[in-house]
């Protein structure tokens, strides 16, 4: 069970953080509460959980969900040392890590009573992918995946 949630934090951390504390039943009710959400970010501290702070200190988070009719909705999260200090409605120029996901499986994560394990499952089952940009975050994410004996 341990694993199962450093797994969870450590890669389902982007899609959990905003979803935790809100009760949305869809992708769009999400999307309409960004700059809500980005609001409560810059005024309380949010500081990534120790597991996942081994792969992001400092950079951007895409995720990107395709939507039913094909077309792509994304978001992407801003850490600064160690702290999620914002999120915002769109493509980031530069990103470290890449999520992606499809309408479905989002919208079965938000409904979820425990997000953590069904992002966990999403994740074994393919739902979600997760993509390193760079050297240095390749190696960290190849380590993570090794050790959590994944993949």
């Amino acid at each position: 069970m341990r694993f199962k949630l450093f797994l969870a934090l450590t890669f389902g951390f982007l899609l959990l953080l905003p979803v935790a504390a809100q009760d949305y039943k869809t992708v769009d009710d999400f999307f309409e509460d960004i700059p809500s959400l980005n609001g409560e970010l810059q005024s309380n501290e949010v500081i990534l959980p120790k597991p996942a702070d081994f792969l992001i200190k400092d950079g951007n988070v895409l995720v990107e969900i395709i939507l039913d009719d094909g077309s792509l909705k994304d978001f992407y999260f801003s850490i600064e040392n160690s702290r999620i200090v914002g999120v915002s409605e769109g493509k980031s120029e530069k990103f470290l890590y890449r999520i992606s996901t499809n309408e479905e499986t989002a919208n079965s994560i938000l409904v979820s009573e425990d997000k953590a394990e069904s992002i966990l499952s999403h994740y074994k089952n393919k739902g979600i992918k997760i993509k390193a940009f760079g050297f240095g975050n390749k190696i960290k994410l190849s380590f993570a995946k090794i050790f959590l004996n994944i993949d």
